[in-house]
């Protein structure tokens, strides 16, 4: 007869379920039956080691033991687990990085290619521009603030038609206008719509960055984007802010 029938003839108790299923586990195999003693009533029963001399002593009591059994046992089921806690940190890395204007290629105003990742390390100024505005003065304004910040700003001209078709012209058209009228020498890139649905993914990428000034789709022409060294966007000034107070806030 086995120790649980001495203790509990109804094989239906509570108590005699519990201990059963403990006996039958692959813990309570470790461990000898006459180890344990029953504590508490036929409704709340529990199981801990018997007192024992020093000799005969477990280790450990029960229950530690299960816990760091089913420990073990959670890990071999999910190998990844130890490694989870690296993969967290390189998720969190990546996220709060994100991708910067230095990620971004554009089609330069003779069809070159405009490779931003080569202005790191300097302030960029963008600027979405047109040829026919009330505002186009302030293409002169740009190239003296261009020369005066040289090495340590660059600003990026982005011809664009969206606002009252100021900006009619072909690249080849609008490179020979700004050159002959305004002497630029900074970088201009192609051709672009900075608004609507076909809005260029560096003007989209822009207008969904934070920054303290505001928010919104651009209003107008010659509104200017100040990213900082590492391609993040610090300041957005309206398009009645020219280059000079552009060029205190620097």
């Amino acid at each position: 007869m086995s120790i649980y029938q001495c203790l509990w003839p109804n094989k239906n108790s509570t108590a005699n379920t519990l201990y059963r299923r403990l006996i039958n586990s692959r813990l309570a195999s470790q461990t000898k039956q006459s180890d344990l003693c029953l504590v508490g009533n036929v409704r709340r029963a529990e199981f801990r080691p018997r007192k024992m001399s020093q000799s005969a002593a477990p280790k450990s009591y029960i229950w530690q033991d299960f816990f760091r059994t089913q420990m073990m046992n959670k890990l071999k089921s999910n190998w990844w687990a130890p490694v989870l806690p690296f993969l967290m940190l390189l998720t969190m890395a990546f996220s709060m990085g994100g991708p910067s204007l230095f990620d971004f290629k554009v089609e330069g105003l003779e069809g070159d290619e405009l490779d931003l990742s080569q202005f790191k390390g300097k302030k960029v100024l963008v600027v979405n521009t047109a040829s026919k505005c009330g505002y186009t003065p302030q293409y002169e304004g740009l190239q003296k603030l261009y020369e005066a910040q040289q090495g340590k700003l660059i600003i990026i001209g982005f011809p664009a038609n969206n606002f009252g078709a100021q900006e009619p012209g072909t690249n080849a058209e609008i490179e020979t206008f700004c050159q002959q009228n305004y002497g630029v020498t900074f970088p201009m890139a192609a051709k672009v719509s900075v608004k609507g649905a076909d809005i260029h993914p560096l003007f989209k990428w822009i207008l969904e960055q934070e920054n303290p000034d505001y928010s919104g789709d651009i209003k107008w022409n010659f509104e200017k984007f100040l990213f900082d060294e590492e391609g993040h966007l610090i300041r957005r000034f309206g398009t009645k802010v020219t280059p000079e107070v552009v060029g205190e806030a620097i």
